[in-house]
């Protein structure tokens, strides 16, 4: 049974220190926190998706991502105290308060290591959002 680390290990080195230096978010796979004196962090390989377009049999054009690489050098940002972990619902207007938000993205990370996120950086480079990421495995 191939493990989700193993599958990827044929496909190319993610190099994303330029991730880090815009604001338009890092795609972190396989996040664990690290507690530290001056705050909470994430260690985390950085990632990158393929978007295609495809069509199904009726004609319905639909969005597809797939994993292009994932770095096998970890980093390392500090969570902002007040991140937001934007949880999916059905309904858009059922928003968790933002503490109890946080709480069950730790309780997540705990539980389920070989997902992907999305992470907003503020200027400072900390984190302030994540959001799951969704994918097509292999």
């Amino acid at each position: 049974m191939k493990t989700e680390d193993s599958r990827y290990q044929e496909k190319k080195d993610c190099i994303c220190q330029e991730d880090l230096k815009s604001n338009d978010g890092v795609l972190a796979y396989h996040p664990v926190l690290v507690k530290k004196k001056d705050g909470d962090y994430l260690q985390f390989q950085c990632a990158s998706m393929m978007r295609m377009y495809m069509a199904d049999e009726n004609g319905n054009e639909f969005e597809k991502n797939k994993v292009d690489c994932i770095s096998s050098e970890k980093l390392e940002l500090k969570l902002n105290k007040y991140f937001v972990y934007y949880i999916p619902t059905a309904d858009e207007n059922d928003k968790p308060q933002s503490e109890s938000s946080r709480q069950i993205f730790f309780d997540r990370l705990k539980k389920q290591k070989d997902r992907f996120y999305q992470l907003s950086l503020s200027d400072q480079r900390q984190i302030t959002n994540i959001n799951d990421f969704y994918y097509e495995s292999d």
